[in-house]
């Protein structure tokens, strides 16, 4: 019997998603699961590790991992930059973490973008929902712009039953973890005031 992430959860979720007609690839390997990690400067969570190995979902929307771990970084990177960039020019967004901001529109987006490259990264999942790396359990972040992201998922399995419908193990988070430095930066629990 599952209880916590192990190979028979990922087994099973990747068996749900095909049952829901999800295209399911052979999964990644331990060197390419290495690559990752490399290129995104973290280790590969161990839920979404055993995710990927069980399974690669190619399916419109999910991650390409067979294109290249340092194309899909620098996909996230592009849209992480995107999503600042989009409030700061047109929504006067603004965040303390992000310091002072300077007069010029262009040179605060510069000043934000170079900041998001210091938190601890996230990893993409699925479309735009992204697992986030630090802390134990980790979060799903449904990220779309500096003022419109939440958590959605308090951990990979709670994500996957929201998500897609896959059965949510008991042993699953029951709620929001704390997300160190984004959890500010998005101010996803409304503690933070945006200048």
């Amino acid at each position: 019997m599952t209880t916590a992430f192990d190979e028979a959860w990922a087994e099973s979720v990747i068996a749900q998603l095909t049952d829901d007609g999800v295209e399911i690839a052979p999964g990644l390997a331990a060197d390419d699961l290495a690559e990752i990690s490399a290129v995104f400067g973290v280790a590969v969570p161990a839920e979404l590790a055993l995710f990927l190995n069980a399974g690669l979902p190619t399916s419109q929307g999910w991650v390409d991992w067979r294109c290249s771990a340092q194309t899909v970084h620098d996909e996230t990177v592009a849209w992480l930059d995107r999503a600042f960039s989009l409030d700061i020019e047109h929504s006067g967004y603004w965040h303390p973490l992000l310091g002072i901001r300077p007069p010029i529109v262009e040179d605060a987006v510069r000043q934000a973008v170079t900041a998001l490259r210091v938190p601890p990264p996230v990893i993409p999942v699925y479309g735009h929902r992204f697992l986030t790396t630090s802390n134990d359990p980790r979060a799903v972040l449904s990220i779309w712009q500096a003022g419109d992201s939440i958590v959605y998922g308090n951990d990979l399995a709670d994500y996957f039953a929201r998500e897609f419908a896959v059965a949510r193990p008991a042993w699953a988070t029951p709620k929001s973890p704390p997300v160190p430095v984004w959890e500010r930066l998005f101010d996803l629990y409304g503690t933070e005031g945006v200048d």
